[in-house]
């Protein structure tokens, strides 16, 4: 319940999917609902993937793999330069993680526009967007850092940077990248956070949510 009103809420987060992936299940799933809000967290796993092809995820890679081994009709296939059929995963696309990122939020809010939904999203707080990390916050992200080459390590300050500069521009995008700058002690690794951390994010999301229905 929020103040006096009450309501029902679906959980629509699955683990690894990145913005590309939300967009998609949106259209999918959260529109037959017929819901009247949508809320979107998300941020650090557009981090994780510098795909020239976004929508295709990289959980699907051992799928694509097996996909093009048992094909019969070689006009479902790509060829890659060597010749290779693999399956196709669209358009190449310059890998803009903060870009990708905004172009597909702001595709699930025209979405949610065109059918009265509101909507609204939150760029989440990573270890690596912190102003400033604490010894133990170090030692976390050196353990993070060694599954990430020097362009990924990089990313969580640059969606700090584009929210600081730019999230105020879009009136349904609320920056948090910062939430946890004067806290210590919450995060469990890179981006995961322990109880008191995820009852700051939800206190922060609700207040939110709350100012809009109001």
């Amino acid at each position: 319940m929020i103040d006096d009103k009450k309501m029902t809420m679906y959980m629509g987060g699955v683990a690894g999917y990145d913005s590309s992936q939300e967009l998609i299940k949106l259209m999918r799933d959260v529109l037959a609902l017929d819901v009247d809000m949508v809320v979107v967290f998300s941020g650090f796993n557009d981090t994780r993937s510098l795909s020239e092809t976004p929508f295709a995820h990289s959980y699907l890679e051992d799928i694509f793999k097996f996909a093009a081994k048992h094909f019969k009709n070689e006009y479902s296939l790509c060829k890659e330069a060597d010749g290779k059929p693999v399956v196709c995963r669209g358009i190449r696309r310059e890998a803009d993680n903060v870009g990708n990122w905004l172009k597909n939020i702001r595709m699930m809010h025209a979405i949610c526009e065109e059918f009265g939904i509101k909507f609204l999203a939150f760029l989440q707080p990573m270890l690596a967007s912190k102003k400033q990390m604490d010894r133990e916050e170090l030692g976390l992200w050196k353990m993070a850092s060694v599954f990430y080459d020097k362009e990924r390590e990089e990313l969580p300050q640059a969606f700090r940077q584009w929210g600081k500069e730019h999230a105020a521009e879009y009136d349904y995008i609320y920056d948090l990248s910062g939430l946890f700058d004067k806290e210590y002690g919450v995060y469990m690794d890179d981006v995961h956070v322990t109880e008191k951390g995820n009852q700051i994010i939800a206190e922060a999301i609700y207040q939110v949510i709350n100012n809009t229905l109001r």
